[in-house]
């Protein structure tokens, strides 16, 4: 299974400014999961995007310690570049159903990680 649309190589080198590493070189990608690692304002940023399993794994690291990890296996349904109002950011939306909307890997102009359980627009608390 994979995912109904997701950037192609070269935004997400543009986002990430660095080459990714990709597992099964011979296959690339998008056909293979690919791990893009930067580092902004003091933290280290890994994102690897594997298409053909629906996943996306976010990992962040300050100062030598790991702050986040998550992995989304089998949740993603898209995955987009966001370049508006001088921000750049990783979009990931989930499977309907699943009951999350969209995560955001923000990178500029700092890196940060958003995740609404609901459409902006519902009424009532936001996890």
């Amino acid at each position: 299974m994979s995912m109904s649309s997701w950037p192609s190589r070269d935004e997400l080198i543009w986002l990430f400014e660095a080459e990714p590493s990709v597992d099964g070189d011979d296959l690339g990608y998008p056909a293979s999961a690919t791990t893009f690692t930067t580092t902004r304002s003091g933290t280290e940023v890994e994102c690897t995007i594997e298409p053909y399993t629906n996943s996306v794994t976010i990992r962040l690291v300050e100062g030598g310690a790991e702050r986040l990890r998550l992995h989304l296996w089998g949740l993603v349904d898209r995955v987009t570049v966001d370049r508006l109002h001088g921000q750049e950011a990783l979009v990931v939306a989930m499977v309907p159903g699943s009951g999350f909307h969209e995560l955001r890997l923000q990178l500029r102009p700092g890196p940060s990680v958003s995740w609404a359980s609901q459409a902006p627009w519902e009424h009532g608390p936001r996890l």
